[in-house]
């Protein structure tokens, strides 16, 4: 597999890679890795987050850590390796693990994103698999980016290239009694771009049902990451700190409609909205 080490280049600003990526076209693909300097969110980015989903001042939500992980994901898309357009990509599963907490998120780090095409038959899904792991300063490099030594944290992100025929909701799926709720909650009509803004992720599926339909979609959709946080968010009401968070996204989640978040079991969740079932996910 490919590899590139760009330990120079910052990504500390939105519009260049928002440039590049409506500029991209499609091209042959090959997979590759990717290792950059770790760019953290600066403290103004990180006190609006917690304020968006209503985390306390004190806590680091485990999913704040996507925001400079998803940029350089943005990043990797417009590497000519990369074969494929950006615009439009459906963020269809995250899963995000500390493996061991990093001394300080101030010493060099490096992050290392590993980008894949799944398997899939001519009938099916594409789907795209972005790997980072966040590990010290490396002056040598393992030839599989899974053996790299000393992660802090992993993220894997799958990303939706092409539908195929069996991309619906199975009908197995029975929806919660909403009495049962832990939570519920109305997506804001303006919360794709207030994430837009604090995230970099300008994908024109997420900001109005205008930019939304010129993509082939009906209305426009929140991020998914953006319903995980609001489940962490109240996670975080009785657990001291998530250290591992799965969510697959089922379904699209309009802007302004109300979402419902249930537990079944301890551990694992869901969220519907009315009777469709937008999210699952397991956390610990």
């Amino acid at each position: 597999m490919l590899h590139f080490v760009e330990p120079e280049h910052r990504l500390t600003r939105h519009w260049p890679l928002l440039l590049g990526a409506a500029l991209k076209r499609a091209g042959q693909h090959q997979d590759f890795w990717l290792t950059l300097t770790w760019q953290d969110i600066s403290a103004s980015t990180l006190l609006r987050y917690q304020q968006l989903f209503n985390f306390a001042a004190e806590h680091r939500p485990l999913t704040s850590y996507f925001l400079p992980i998803q940029r350089a994901q943005l990043y990797c898309m417009l590497k000519n390796s990369f074969g494929f357009s950006p615009i439009g990509l459906i963020h269809t599963q995250n899963t995000m693990r500390w493996l061991q907490m990093a001394p300080t998120l101030s010493a060099p780090l490096q992050l290392s994103t590993a980008v894949q095409l799944l398997p899939s038959e001519p009938e099916q899904p594409l789907i795209c698999q972005f790997s980072s792991y966040l590990h010290p300063k490396l002056a040598q490099f393992p030839a599989d980016p899974s053996e790299l030594p000393s992660v802090f944290l992993s993220c894997q992100s799958h990303y939706l290239l092409k539908r195929g025929r069996s991309t619906g909701q199975s009908s197995n799926y029975q929806a919660p009694d909403p009495a049962s709720a832990v939570a519920n909650w109305q997506v804001a009509a303006n919360a794709g771009r207030q994430y837009a803004k604090l995230s970099g992720d300008f994908n024109p599926i997420h900001l109005t049902d205008i930019t939304a339909r010129l993509l082939g979609m009906r209305q426009a959709i929140i991020h998914g990451m953006h319903t995980v946080a609001t489940v962490e968010a109240h996670l975080c009401r009785s657990e001291p700190q998530i250290s591992m968070l799965d969510a697959q996204f089922k379904r699209a989640l309009p802007l302004g409609k109300n979402a419902m978040l249930f537990q079944q079991h301890v551990g694992k969740g869901s969220v519907w909205q009315q009777d469709n079932l937008v999210l699952q996910f397991e956390y610990c």
